[in-house]
């Protein structure tokens, strides 16, 4: 397992990350991914029409289906929901997760999922994929949800806007979880499986 700090970096402060990304006063969502295709981009976009009045924050680099999520949002009419800033600065980034009702990490594949762990370690709600390494990673501290019902996310992500006392119960249940995960432990972890592969066979 990855680490984290224990201590995270002050983030952008809320008025200027939401003045700098147009987010006004609306609640919003990010998703800090490229836009490759498993890390499934369109099923957030198709989940948006469906909660009025927020909006999603994509940011991260252009791969293949950067312009497939910018056509989809223009299609089902919620372009003007969906902020792409692109990469953007790790003090920004960490001040979107700081004032984002959660992040949204529908990714069909990962080997670990930092970017979960780190929002865990921020006090950001999380809601990610069922699937692959994101289950270890999240445990029982986040949401989880099949990466291929996107009504399944408009729910959540429609409690979530209406219900503040959950969130605040998973941002304390994703610091506590995340506080689990040191950099003492990720290389003890490392120190013994190289230890086990250089055992005499």
């Amino acid at each position: 397992p990855h680490g984290v700090s224990p201590n995270p970096e002050p983030g952008t402060p809320e008025d200027e990350v939401r003045e700098r990304h147009d987010l006004g006063e609306r609640p919003f969502f990010v998703f800090p991914a490229i836009t490759y295709p498993h890390k499934n981009h369109l099923l957030l976009v198709r989940a948006l029409p469906a909660v009025p009045d927020v909006v999603l924050v994509l940011t991260g680099g252009a791969a293949q289906l950067e312009r497939a999520v910018l056509a989809e949002a223009e299609a089902l009419g919620v372009a003007d929901r969906v902020r792409r800033p692109g990469r953007v600065p790790r003090a920004d980034l960490d001040g979107l997760l700081d004032a984002a009702t959660a992040l949204l990490f529908p990714s069909t594949f990962e080997g670990f999922g930092a970017p979960v762990l780190e929002a865990m370690s921020r006090g950001c709600p999380v809601v990610a994929s069922d699937v692959t390494a994101l289950p270890e990673v999240v445990g029982d501290a986040g949401i989880l949800l099949p990466p291929d019902e996107p009504e399944e996310w408009s729910r959540v992500m429609q409690e979530l806007i209406d219900d503040p006392e959950r969130c605040r119960a998973l941002a304390a249940a994703g610091r506590a979880r995340a506080a689990g995960f040191t950099w003492s432990r990720s290389a003890d972890a490392l120190r013994g499986a190289y230890a086990r592969g250089l055992e005499p066979a």
